[in-house]
């Protein structure tokens, strides 16, 4: 009998449910409809291994004991027993995403402000504690140390011995099979591409070439056994150096548990825990993030994934923007609470820059498609207005604002323009300002250049852009309003509406404005993207499925290295094909 028989034969909704209610009991993870199809793989994978006849025998295997041991309490024989096999199975239905230096402007925070300040703070007992939880197949952990000696190499600090700093990190995860990958430390050439040449010659041993497992070259597991043994096709590896190996502490925990122990997990200067609560119901991540809370010392820093937010999960944190991104601090003992957050949805992701073309009377305005073949009927766009009065700001982002025009007013700043400013010109220092975070100074260019050039479309966009980026949606939506009044096929306009849009929830006004952006530009990857997500947490699955497919075909056209929303555009395809995989197969059922 074959696996798939084997699974076919009693894999119903009921038992499906069981299944989802043992695993989110043992481990916190949620698997709902939408993961159907990858259940029936692990199943298929697992029913093989020990030669099960079906679903319920498997079942009953798993509940007839307790499935409360850690692995290091687990029996040491052959025999399989439930705990064991719980672990296998969970190795099965994890997805470990990661990468080296991954979310760039996270790492860019980490590195200009959060370590330094830690250094300056820490000088006294010149320690430093950080925690990779969920550290997947070990970059996350490694990209810490290499980041926590290049702040201090930067201060002149010495490491390790006597009076030298000691750098401590913990790197937990819930799949032993990924730790085994994580405390190996070997890596292809390919999975170093975020490293410098000098970061690649010092911290990791020139190639080998045994017969040894190495991390997948995509981040993104592929279903299957062995699935997290790499490519037989090229086995040279790099391997990371004893100085990075004896920073970093590899260990087995579920995050779900209720309580942490307290001997190891405590007085922690900063936690990364990036894109792990996604899998959980939300009163377990409420658990985690009080657990993560209560792990750090005072004045410690949180990151979270892109596509996290802490708003209504925990408003114990203050809210940090820098760097073009969102990470949270625990407030030291004489703070005041925070303010509860408003965010109703995470928008923590790097906003795409406005991209500027010249048109024949030379003003830059938005890349459009110019060859629209036919004229689509007319939209109603009278409701828009009422619409983005309903969206809300971010009332910790206004209070940076605040703060930045404040300091503004009381520093009047000296704008270096030419004798007869170039509007362009202006415009061109303004979105670079942007780009380095100097918002002040970015507001006074873009200003200067509508007063230049009234009206402008690359201007209105790139306003609507900086103040989304402090927070201030409703401006910016009110600007995109604007844009698209004197543009209706502005592309850049009518993608910011609808992340905005999507930002709030407001799922069938951000469906409507990613389809006018498609329509204007149908190699959108963005747009395509997000609104196959959208269909497929909606449950439609013919729909996502469209979407994902239309991306792939756009990012065909793009440079395997071209960065698109953080992430190089193969890497964007590879894993719009793997979830049109799943989907397929979740469809056939």
């Amino acid at each position: 009998m074959s696996r798939t028989s084997r699974v076919a034969a009693d894999f119903t909704p009921e038992l499906y449910a069981l299944f989802a209610e043992l695993i989110a009991k043992e481990s916190g993870l949620l698997f709902d409809v939408t993961k159907e199809a990858a259940m029936r793989n692990a199943l298929e994978e697992r029913l093989g291994a020990l030669n099960l006849p079906n679903c319920q025998s498997y079942y009953q295997f798993l509940t007839n004991a307790q499935i409360n041991p850690t692995p290091a309490e687990k029996s040491s024989n052959d025999e399989p027993n439930a705990a064991r096999e719980m672990q296998h199975l969970l190795d099965s239905l994890v997805v470990n995403e990661t990468a080296f230096f991954r979310n760039r402007e996270h790492y860019q925070a980490i590195q200009s402000e959060v370590l330094p300040r830690l250094i300056k703070r820490n000088q006294t007992f010149r320690q430093l504690r950080l925690w990779s939880a969920g550290c997947s197949t070990g970059q996350e952990p490694y990209s810490l140390a290499i980041a926590a000696i290049e702040a201090l190499e930067a201060q002149h600090q010495k490491i390790g011995g006597a009076g030298g700093w000691k750098i401590e990190i913990v790197a937990t995860d819930i799949s032993e099979k990924v730790l085994k990958i994580a405390r190996a430390g070997r890596y292809r050439r390919e999975d170093l591409r975020n490293l410098n040449p000098k970061q690649l010659a010092r911290f990791f041993s020139a190639p080998h070439n045994p017969d040894a497992a190495t991390v997948p070259l995509d981040p993104f597991q592929i279903p299957g056994q062995n699935r997290a043994v790499a490519r037989v096709r090229e086995k040279a590896f790099y391997e990371v150096t004893a100085q990075l190996r004896q920073l970093v502490h590899f260990s087995y925990l579920n995050l779900a548990r209720p309580a942490l122990p307290r001997d190891r997990f405590r007085n922690f200067d900063l936690v990364l825990c990036e894109n792990v609560t996604i899998y959980f119901a939300t009163e377990v991540t409420r658990r985690v993030i009080d657990n993560l809370f209560e792990t750090l010392g005072p004045g410690g820093w949180l990151f979270i994934g892109y596509s996290e937010t802490l708003w209504q999960v925990s408003d114990r944190f203050k809210l940090i923007n820098s760097h073009d991104t969102f990470y949270y601090q625990k407030p030291f003992p004489n703070e005041q609470t925070p303010p509860p957050y408003t965010r109703s949805r995470s928008l923590t992701g790097p906003l795409p820059l406005v991209r500027v073309r010249q048109t024949q009377n030379n003003e830059p305005r938005p890349q459009q498609t110019a060859n629209v073949s036919m004229a689509k009927p007319a939209v109603d766009r009278a409701g828009d207005a009422k619409l983005a009065g309903s969206i809300r700001p971010d009332p910790a982002m206004y209070q940076l604002r605040d703060r930045q025009m404040e300091r503004a007013a009381q520093t009047p700043v000296s704008l270096p323009l030419p004798v007869a400013p170039n509007w362009q010109a202006v415009l061109a220092q303004g979105l670079k300002m942007m780009q380095e975070h100097d918002f002040v100074s970015a507001k006074l260019y873009l200003e200067q250049a509508n007063t230049l050039q009234p009206d402008s479309l690359a201007i209105l966009c790139a306003m609507a852009q900086l103040w989304a980026k402090l927070g201030d949606y409703p401006a910016a939506a009110k600007l995109s309003l604007e844009a698209i009044k004197l543009e209706p096929l502005c592309e850049d306009a009518h993608l910011m509406l609808a992340m905005i849009y999507h930002r709030e929830g407001q799922l069938e006004q951000s469906i409507a404005e990613f389809e006018r952006t498609i329509y204007i530009n149908f190699d959108s990857v963005v747009a395509h993207i997000r609104l196959a997500d959208i269909y497929r947490s909606a449950g439609q699955t013919a729909g996502a499925l469209r979407e994902y497919r239309n991306a792939v075909k756009a990012l065909e056209k793009k440079r395997p290295d071209e960065i698109i929303e953080d992430l190089p555009a193969e890497l964007l395809k590879r894993t719009c094909e793997q979830n049109i995989v799943r989907l397929s197969r979740h469809a056939s059922l």
